[in-house]
């Protein structure tokens, strides 16, 4: 392997795992609190984004590294979706809605 593949790889192992532990914990505490659902989607669009420009590029580190990232922000996306209709319900409720 040459050192530009190993560099994109090597940046590419941390950016995506650093996304792992927020997941495993929204995942097993069910608080989204602290997720912004704006910020999620821009987020969602920039990694899908990244795939299409890896796909286009044949860049494997940006490919895999982002279908990684994909991959652990979907498993968190139905906790944040759930919340947010519930904080929707809530809200209602106690305007008397």
């Amino acid at each position: 392997m040459d050192t530009i593949l190993l560099t994109g790889l090597f940046a590419a192992f941390f950016t995506t795992f650093a996304f792992a532990p927020q997941s495993i914990k929204t995942i097993r505490t069910r608080n989204t609190e602290g997720i912004s659902v704006v910020m999620y989607i821009m987020f969602l669009t920039g990694v899908i984004s990244w795939i299409a420009y890896g796909i286009m590029r044949s860049d494997f580190a940006v490919l895999i590294a982002n279908i990684v990232t994909l991959f652990l922000a979907a498993a968190t996306a139905p906790c944040a979706v759930t919340a947010v209709g519930a904080t929707s319900v809530t809200s209602l409720s106690s305007r008397g809605a």
